[in-house]
């Protein structure tokens, strides 16, 4: 093959000329381009044949044992797996499954669905070549963000809207493997859509229904904490209630004051009181000291 070649006609092997603008890839700069039946007319194929034994049939071989291969359970296991429309429910149903662990306390049962559905995921993606080091790379880079967004970045700004867009940059890579065809985008445009719809309905089910289900207070137990239980909030403050004190710093309404030995935040009920003055302890709001002037 040779670009800078061109054809003007040819002759074929039946005698008829055909010239360069009847076949594609004829012209100069193009790399030419023929179908079964052109290269069968033009003598550059033999002949067409359908079946093994076609071939064996034309070769006149005519002692033949033939042998059969069946493909293995793993490697029917990893076609499933890497099915188009299979592929990315269990991206989704990993990442709702680490979502519902994080927001769960302990390890349960969520964070090993999530786990296991992405380990499938990714491990078959892995071995047929669909997936490598650098998809890894760019999934991993994309959770690191989300968890820096979740537990020490406050709100939902740009680490988290890069950890997503990462994230969704790698499925869309295994998907589609090293040399992908248009049928490959497209399936995998269809199958990163179908994980996106699926995780939102999911997420609305999972906060809408889930938590009033059985299953649900049975996998993440609600104990609430009673106070006639013994569970309080309080730090106890009860007991200084008309206990006598002085102001350590000008109440304005809030400030410290002295009262049995210590020193506690305190607020007035509105009214400046100067540094020094006596109080008396006459209230508690939300743990907080309320006094007035003696």
């Amino acid at each position: 093959v040779d670009e800078s070649l061109s054809i003007d006609f040819i002759i074929s092997s039946d005698g008829d000329t055909i010239s360069s603008k009847q076949v594609e890839g004829f012209l100069k700069g193009k790399l030419i381009t023929l179908s079964t039946k052109s290269a069968i007319l033009l003598g550059i194929a033999d002949l067409e044949v359908i079946t093994i034994d076609d071939i064996f049939k034309y070769l006149n071989i005519k002692s033949v044992v033939k042998k059969y291969t069946q493909e293995s359970w793993s490697e029917k296991l990893v076609r499933f797996l890497t099915n188009p429309v299979v592929a990315p429910l269990f991206m989704s149903i990993g990442m709702l499954a680490l979502f519902m662990e994080i927001k769960s306390p302990g390890l349960g049962l969520p964070g090993i669905i999530g786990v296991i559905c992405l380990g499938l995921f990714f491990g078959s993606h892995f071995l047929v070549g669909l997936a490598d080091v650098t998809e890894l790379i760019i999934l991993f880079s994309g959770l690191t963000l989300l968890i820096l967004e979740l537990f020490i970045i406050p709100g939902f700004g740009i680490a988290g809207i890069m950890g997503v867009i990462f994230i969704l940059y790698s499925f869309f890579e295994m998907l589609i493997g090293n040399y992908p065809t248009p049928s490959e985008y497209k399936w995998a445009y269809f199958g990163l859509s179908i994980g996106i719809i699926t995780s939102i309905i999911s997420s609305a089910i999972i906060y809408k229904v889930l938590p009033q289900t059985e299953f649900y207070k049975k996998l993440i137990p609600f104990i609430p904490q009673k106070s006639i239980d013994g569970y309080t909030i309080s730090k106890g403050y009860d007991k200084l209630i008309g206990i006598k004190g002085t102001v350590e710093t000008d109440l304005r309404p809030s400030g410290k004051i002295f009262v049995n030995g210590e020193i506690y935040h305190a607020r007035s009920h509105g009214d400046y009181i100067s540094k020094d003055e006596k109080i008396v302890v006459d209230g508690i709001d939300e743990n907080q000291l309320l006094v007035k002037k003696v």
